[in-house]
């Protein structure tokens, strides 16, 4: 049982900073270099998400996957232009500002 919970631990740790690789170097090519906010230029990693610039993200996201599963799929398909990189603050404030 103990083994299992160690495996448990170092797999999450692991898959943890694969998933945060992925997502430095999305964030990265959407702000040409370091990782930040389009809109306010917060560089926090812990708040920056990729925005779909049209719309569409709920729809998009259900359609390729979400969290890491989306960041693999901007990656292996070459960084599709009409996203941005924005902070939660400025996405939901664009959000809201929309009406969505």
């Amino acid at each position: 049982m103990e083994q299992a919970k160690a495996y448990a631990k170092t797999y999450r740790k692991a898959h943890q900073e694969f998933s945060q690789r992925y997502k430095y170097e999305v964030l990265s090519h959407y702000s040409e270099g370091i990782p930040k906010c389009n809109n306010c230029g917060i560089t926090d990693m812990d708040v920056l998400c990729i925005d779909h610039i049209n719309g569409g993200g709920k729809k998009h996201r259900k359609e390729v996957g979400y969290g890491l599963t989306f960041y693999r799929w901007l990656f292996h398909n070459e960084y599709p232009s009409g996203f941005q990189v924005l902070c939660f603050n400025c996405n939901m404030k664009k959000r809201i500002s929309l009406g969505v």
